[in-house]
């Protein structure tokens, strides 16, 4: 039997600067666990488990600041700013925002050994309960390009929700999976894995029916009352294959590989809870996009062809996501108890969930082929304006090298070094912008998918990590005293070396006039000077890590020809050391003793950058300047040296 609860409590304000525009985010987790294995014959082992997960998490950003000549709302306090090259004001545009979620999950795995044959049987069940309050937007946000254009009070963009939205959602479905494998020793040097998995979920349901859908994105004027979305995860059978084969007999040299076709499910918490934000007829979200200079007027007022229009929403035709995983792997057994590995791994990733603009405006295709989009431009659904819909449209393709080199413990050394060479590419993926902090969330062409295939936003090229334990020798000529200082340590470190992430230099305003996310900041990407690359681009440090110059600002109503995240950010280092000693204490059996641990998390202090500011131009002219922090990292990544010291006492 097994039984284990947990409790985590977190607090985070940001910034600590100054207080006004403070934004705390508090979290609880809980999570209890029961479990019982039981044996019921040498050949048949089954494994039962019951756990329930709580998580609730809160947004809140009180400044305090209402009245006429402040609230972009009505009512509500004054929201979010954003100034071009400078920062953001106000209250993040996400609070105040609550979840909470709980998870009752049941599941058995029976083992069942026969001759040959080692099959395994099981199924999982988690039921889901999720609520959102979801503020995003409902004090309003305002966008400028720069900071003369906020002196001047002339926004590139602004949007809010419409007052008397109904911003909380509950929703309530179960996730099933069953699942069956057979590991089949054909021979002394062959073993097959066999395996089918089934898994799906209940369509999600609104406990208190405030569900509705855009059933037809292209034609429908109305949404429909009704689930969210068709359940798409109904035919979820997936196989799986692998085998192991001893190459030479001798238990030296193995040859392994696999293949999985994987779906993942239960994963639209997010997409809901942004439905629940700007889903007609329970709530709306109004935007307009500015491409003239126009004084702004507080309270924030929309025409009639934008109020309300705008939408955030799941995709009711949603496709399921899935994968295909493979890999081939050669072991080899080395002299001095080491053994290498290198093995291939890759996967394709098809009907990813991404963030895309639902309702694309149309541009004009241009005599040599080039798009070109008016002042205007008309939307694909004429009966909205800007559709933010969360849909299974993504594409992923993985490939990679790993090679592994270990050494079990011998003369007093242990050690562990793993390599990876690989590359990642995708379309954009992702629910949430934090998804994708390194470029858009959304694609700058919803039509063509080429326009944003690029490395990943987590794409490291190179990874490099290495342990090692070495215990010094023991003086066994010691006295009792002194031995007992003397022997009994060890010293271990783990080092962390890794290429960097890559990102997209972007513009503040939608340059190209395509509509993309009602015309929002960093979403427009410049064009690349002829002759300029990452060679003569990246510069480093923190104050200018790229050269801003590099970049143009395109032509008005064209898509700069800059690709998606073609740039590196800075590479990772990172070295933590332990001295630990070791001191039997007999009276408390025969494996009692007492453990001293000093431990050194960066010891060497080593600041990581984090990544640079993205954004070069305000892009409001076509020739201009760029911004004043374009290129600078304010940010870094990990934490300074840390230094921890413990007692443990085993018995």
């Amino acid at each position: 039997m097994f039984v284990r609860y947990t409790i985590s409590d977190a607090e985070r304000t940001e910034p600590l600067s100054y207080q006004q525009f403070q934004t705390n985010r508090l979290s609880r987790a809980q999570f209890a666990t029961l479990a019982e294995n039981h044996v019921f014959s040498p050949a048949l082992l089954n494994t039962f488990r019951f756990s329930y997960s709580r998580i609730k998490t809160a947004i809140v950003s009180p400044s305090g600041i209402i009245g006429p000549q402040y609230s972009f709302v009505p009512g509500q306090e004054l929201g979010e700013i954003s100034i071009g090259g400078v920062t953001t004001l106000g209250a993040t545009g996400s609070a105040p925002n609550v979840k909470a979620q709980n998870i009752y999950t049941w599941s058995d795995d029976v083992f069942y050994t026969r001759g040959r044959h080692s099959l395994k049987f099981g199924g999982l069940i988690n039921r889901f309960q999720q609520f959102t309050n979801n503020g995003t937007n409902s004090r309003g946000a305002i966008t400028f390009a720069n900071i003369n254009s906020f002196l001047l009070g002339q926004p590139a963009s602004f949007r809010a929700v419409t007052p008397g939205s109904n911003l909380t959602r509950t929703y309530h479905y179960t996730t099933l999976g069953f699942y069956g494998q057979d590991d089949w020793r054909v021979s002394s040097g062959l073993t097959l894995n066999l395996g089918l998995r089934y898994e799906f979920l209940t369509q999600p349901q609104e406990v208190q029916g405030f569900s509705a859908a855009l059933r037809d994105i292209q034609h429908d004027a109305n949404t429909t009352l009704g689930p969210a979305f068709e359940n798409p995860s109904l035919r979820n059978l997936s196989p799986r294959l692998g085998f192991a084969w001893d190459v030479r007999g001798d238990g030296k040299t193995a040859l392994r590989g696999g293949f999985g076709l994987l779906y993942d499910i239960g994963n639209l918490g997010n997409a809901l809870s942004a439905g629940a934000g700007a889903t007609p007829p329970f709530a709306a979200l109004s935007t307009v996009s500015l491409t003239t200079p126009t004084p702004l007027v507080l309270p924030l007022t929309f025409p009639d062809s934008a109020a309300g229009k705008a939408l955030r929403t799941v995709d009711y035709l949603l496709q399921q996501p899935h994968m295909l995983q493979y890999n081939l792997t050669v072991d080899r057994q080395l002299p001095l108890n080491m053994a290498v590995a290198l093995a291939y791994a890759g996967s394709r990733g098809l009907n990813l969930i991404q963030t895309k603009e639902g309702n694309p405006t149309v541009p004009q295709v241009l005599a040599n082929g080039s798009q070109f989009w008016p002042a205007n431009a008309p939307r694909t659904n004429p009966n909205w304006t800007s559709i933010e819909l969360k849909t299974g449209a993504g594409n992923s393709w993985y490939n990679s090298l790993q090679l592994g080199l270990s050494k079990r413990l011998g003369k007093g050394l242990q050690f562990q070094s793993s390599y990876t060479w690989s590359k990642v590419l995708d379309e954009t993926q992702g629910q949430l912008g934090v998804d994708n902090n390194a470029s858009s969330t959304f694609g700058s062409d919803p039509t063509h998918r080429s326009a944003d295939k690029g490395p990943a936003s987590f794409d490291a090229a190179h990874n490099w990590r290495f342990n090692a334990i070495y215990r010094l020798p023991e003086f066994s000529s010691a006295g009792r005293v002194t031995g007992k200082l003397l022997n009994g340590w060890w010293i271990s470190g783990i080092l962390s070396l890794q290429t960097g992430y890559p990102f997209t230099p972007a513009l503040q305003t939608n340059r190209s006039r395509s509509g993309v996310n009602g015309g929002g900041a960093g979403i427009d990407r410049p064009d690349l000077v002829p002759g300029r690359s990452n060679d003569n681009i990246i510069l480093g440090g923190a104050d200018r890590y790229y050269d801003p110059r590099a970049f143009t600002v395109p032509a008005l109503g064209f898509l700069g020809n800059l690709g998606r995240n073609t740039l590196r950010g800075p590479g990772f280092a990172n070295l933590d050391f332990s001295l630990v000693k070791d001191t039997s204490l007999r009276f408390l059996g025969e494996s009692g003793k007492l453990e001293f641990r000093a431990e050194f998390f960066n010891i060497l202090n080593r600041v990581n950058f984090d990544m640079p500011s993205r954004t070069v131009f305000a892009a409001r002219a076509d020739l201009e300047s760029p911004l004043s922090d374009a290129g600078r990292i304010t940010n870094t990544s990990g934490s300074s040296r840390q230094i921890q010291l413990a007692l443990k006492m085993l018995f």
